[in-house]
């Protein structure tokens, strides 16, 4: 049996129908990279059970999304109007994160991954790091195709003797 590696989902509308969503392209690296089995976690909020999904994961994939986390989870001013939000995905993901780190589940995050992950441990984001001086702008340009969208575009450093490096 191949590992189980549940992949997080965004809530989404689509001709006035709720839908529980991951990108393929994390669904598929989960697949075919990882040579896992893939499992979407639907956006329950606390209808979740979540000591019993985290029995049945090996890891976590905390995907990208458009949205961003809503500025409440860490004291933030309120997020300006036409920005994103996903309230379902923040009802699931914040709690799930935490029950994973508590159980000690491997975890990788990945764009809104990586604001999930730095709110649930105490941190702040900056709601517009576009406008910071210095710092990259990691918004999507829906103008560009995908192969440039989705090309390397930084370099990512791995920490020496950690578990990434040697995979």
């Amino acid at each position: 049996m191949r590992p189980v590696v549940g992949v997080t989902a965004c809530a989404k509308e689509i001709s006035d129908t709720a839908f529980d969503c991951a990108g393929h392209r994390y669904i598929a690296a989960v697949a075919e990279a990882a040579e896992c089995l893939p499992l979407v976690i639907p956006t329950l909020g606390t209808a979740l059970d979540l000591p019993a999904l985290l029995a049945s994961l090996d890891g976590l994939l905390l995907t990208g999304s458009r949205s961003n986390v809503a500025p409440r989870h860490y004291g933030g001013p309120a997020a300006r109007d036409g920005v994103a939000a996903d309230p379902r995905r923040d009802a699931t993901t914040l709690p799930l994160i935490t029950a994973a780190l508590e159980a000690g589940l491997p975890l990788f995050a990945i764009c809104r991954g990586h604001q999930e992950l730095n709110v649930v441990l105490g941190g702040t984001l900056h709601q517009h790091v576009e406008e910071v001086p210095g710092h990259f702008d990691h918004r999507d340009d829906e103008t560009r195709p995908a192969e440039e969208r989705y090309a390397a575009v930084h370099e990512v450093t791995l920490a020496p003797g950690g578990v990434l490096q040697a995979l």
